[in-house]
């Protein structure tokens, strides 16, 4: 409809208008399209109901799909964030079993050659997921640099306080990923509101 209507519309004004003014004068032109109006009034009413009717079935049809475009773009966005925080809340688990394998790891006495190739694999891991622009993220790794280098220490209370710092380092760091976590699934949330 959307590209026949139009031309049709221009074809049916431009036959009205022919015919109206065909071989009329000026002073003729006024009593002539009276009389016009008067004889074909039924025409005229049908021609306009039938151009309002058109009219209003193309603007409809506009808005719907307007209304319908927006509707998928939210749905498409928030399925989106519900995807990140999927994916958040998967590296958040990892990152916490292997950062808590990786300090078991660490502070045990007298490891063999496999536990520690696992730690070094482990520190690598942890360390490639580390955006170190990050506050948090930076104290976790220097609290991970000083653990490690006390971890084969004989003074017990600097090693408790290395294996404390790095844990309270850690609890920070996966409270604030969490937090994050619970924004982007609000943010989805909402964005699921907004569209109902």
């Amino acid at each position: 409809m959307r590209y026949i209507a139009w031309p049709l519309y221009w074809a049916v004004t431009f036959i009205l208008c022919s015919i109206i003014f065909w071989q009329r004068t000026e002073s003729e032109t006024i009593s002539y399209i009276e009389k016009f109006i008067v004889k074909n009034s039924g025409i005229l009413t049908s021609l306009g109901t039938l151009f309002a009717l058109s009219f209003i079935a193309y603007a409809t049809t506009i808005v719907a799909g307007q209304l319908a475009e927006r509707r998928e773009k939210i749905n498409r966005r928030t399925q989106v964030e519900l995807k990140i925080s999927e994916f958040r809340q998967s590296w958040i688990d990892e990152f916490r079993n292997d950062l808590s394998i990786y300090s078991v790891l660490l502070f045990k006495r007298n490891p063999d050659k496999e536990e520690n190739n696992q730690r070094m694999r482990l520190e690598f891991k942890i360390f490639a997921r580390l955006n170190l622009d990050e506050p948090r993220a930076r104290d976790l790794s220097d609290k991970i640099f000083a653990a490690r280098g006390l971890a084969d220490s004989d003074d017990a209370t600097a090693r408790n306080d290395a294996f404390t710092a790095l844990s309270l380092a850690s609890n920070k760091f996966l409270r604030f990923e969490w937090k994050r976590l619970k924004q982007d699934i609000r943010r989805a949330r909402l964005l699921d509101e907004d569209r109902l």
